[in-house]
Formats: C-alpha cells, sequence, structure tokens
C-alpha cells in the first residue's frame, strides 16, 4: 500500500463492533485504512482467532486479523507496523503510514478509539505520550 493523506477519519462503534478508520475522501474514497474489534468478543470469535484487531487496507481482499504490532500516532500522521505474516496478507510494507490533511478532524476521538482496540497504540501528539 502506498502512502496517502487522510482527509476523512472516523471513529464509532456500531452492532457491537469498534470502529476506527482513515479515508483519503468521505464520499469518494479510494484509499483507506478501516480497524475494526468486536468490543466483547465471543466464545466463538476467540476460537477462530477473530477477537483481535482486523485491518482492511483498501479493498476487501487485503485484510488480516491480529497483525498489528503497534500503532503509533503523531502530529502529521499515523505509523502502523505489522508483523511479517500480516504485512504479506495485506500487500503492505512491515511499517506504513498514513499522513493527517492540516484541516483533518476527529483526531482526538480516533485515539480515544484506537486506544479502546489496541493495546500497541500511543499518541505522541504536542510532542508527548498522552496516556490512557
Amino acid at each position: 500500500m502506498k502512502r496517502f493523506i487522510a482527509r476523512f477519519a472516523y471513529s464509532g462503534e456500531n452492532d457491537g463492533v469498534l470502529m476506527a478508520g482513515l479515508a483519503d475522501d468521505q464520499y469518494e474514497t479510494r484509499q483507506y485504512l478501516l480497524l475494526q474489534k468486536a468490543s466483547a468478543p465471543t466464545k466463538e470469535d476467540v476460537e477462530l482467532g477473530q477477537d483481535d484487531v482486523h485491518i482492511t487496507l483498501s479493498e476487501e481482499s487485503c485484510s488480516a486479523y491480529a497483525g498489528i504490532e503497534s500503532i503509533k500516532m503523531f502530529a502529521n500522521e499515523l505509523r502502523i507496523e505489522l508483523y511479517q505474516e500480516a504485512a504479506e496478507a495485506l500487500g503492505a510494507d512491515r511499517v506504513f503510514t498514513v499522513s493527517f490533511d492540516p484541516e483533518l478532524d476527529g483526531l482526538d476521538e480516533l485515539s480515544t478509539m484506537l486506544r479502546r482496540m489496541c493495546r500497541s497504540f500511543s499518541d505522541f501528539r504536542a510532542g508527548e505520550l498522552k496516556l490512557r
């Protein structure tokens, strides 16, 4: 996946699924990153290995469960480091970034949702680590 500039951010919960996403455009989306995780995984989710974050990059055929090593938010970008197996499944580099458009809204809400979803999330905006 090539780096893209996010002009739209989304975070929310729908039918027991936590969601966080970034896209190049809200309506005419061509490139996007979507993270999803069950808010209360079932026993079946655990047995199937679907109790961790599901990541999708720009198309449903490029997706994987439990492949995120770390997610770091900086003032101008989100940096995601994947495990090698997930990077191969996604057709992405092990480390990739999504840059933020200077006028992008919703980063505080995105940060809050990523904290709920990912144990490996860190927010380094404003030059300091924002703790839970």
